[in-house]
């Protein structure tokens, strides 16, 4: 990529479904080009590199800078336009995918807040420069690094030494301990420690997970628990004591009682009635 040069890159690799790109692109020295007003299907991230714009979005009209992000949410009507005298230098990327809301949400950006200032340009002009390089490529090897380098480039606006500090919502201190539990159930882990790894008081854990989920912690870890075990015990013939263990109960007796309590029989006759 040369700067000067505008470029714009269509990408297709459909794998991957979290984190893709639709394409990306270069843009310098057109004083006025606009766009708008429009609504676009997808998420348009673009980082000024030098110059000046306008941005607008919900009647709310932003002045654009150099060493800054705006993003376009889609569904939402904007205009955007270049400056007559300093018209800006911009590179975007058109993404889509599950994981840009949460990430997105993370930086503090939404449609009501949708600038970002950057405080290490050179770290994430390099990052969009190797994107454009790669989005070219008809290599599989490229593909999955340009798709690399989309998670390294919100990697890279997280660490920011710019952004504030943000404060979790009740229900993203939910959803953080869900996934957490989901993908720890295996390994013993306790209403303890998920209070402990979201560094929240356990009391006022207990509370605000019951209050998203109409159960406390350890009865939903009990329960989930539960329906790993049934699982096991109806597709594989591996024994009870193994069955316990892999689901993150470490005393078999324990189990089998908690197994009674939660399914009305023990875990050897579920397995006979199936």
């Amino acid at each position: 990529m040369e700067y000067g040069k505008n470029i714009e890159n269509t990408f297709n690799f459909l794998a991957p479904t979290d984190l893709n790109m639709y394409y990306c692109g270069y843009k310098a020295n057109n004083p006025l080009h606009s766009y708008g007003p429009a609504m676009r299907d997808h998420y348009l991230i673009v980082y000024t590199r030098s110059g000046n714009g306008i941005f607008k979005i919900k009647d709310t009209v932003y002045p654009i800078s150099k060493k800054c992000i705006f993003v376009i949410f889609p569904h939402h009507e904007v205009f955007y336009q270049a400056d007559l005298v300093h018209p800006w230098e911009n590179i975007w990327i058109g993404v889509y995918g599950s994981l840009i809301p949460s990430y997105l949400d993370n930086l503090g950006l939404s449609p009501d807040s949708p600038i970002l200032s950057i405080a290490n340009p050179d770290i994430i002009e390099n990052t969009l420069k190797s994107i454009l390089d790669l989005s070219a490529s008809k290599t599989m090897s490229d593909k999955i690094n340009c798709i690399s380098l989309l998670h390294h480039f919100f990697a890279i606006l997280s660490k920011d030494s710019s952004l504030r500090d943000k404060s979790f919502s009740q229900k993203q201190y939910v959803e953080l301990a869900l996934n957490f539990i989901n993908y720890n159930y295996d390994r013993g882990i306790s209403s303890i420690d998920i209070s402990e790894h979201l560094n929240l008081d356990r009391s006022y854990f207990s509370k605000i997970f019951k209050e998203e989920t109409g159960v406390t912690p350890t009865d939903y870890l009990n329960n989930l628990r539960i329906k790993k075990a049934c699982t096991l015990l109806r597709n594989t013939s591996i024994s009870i004591q193994t069955i316990s263990y892999s689901i993150g109960i470490y005393d078999q007796f324990y189990f089998s009682r908690l197994f009674k309590n939660i399914i009305g029989c023990t875990p050897s006759y579920y397995r006979k009635r199936q």
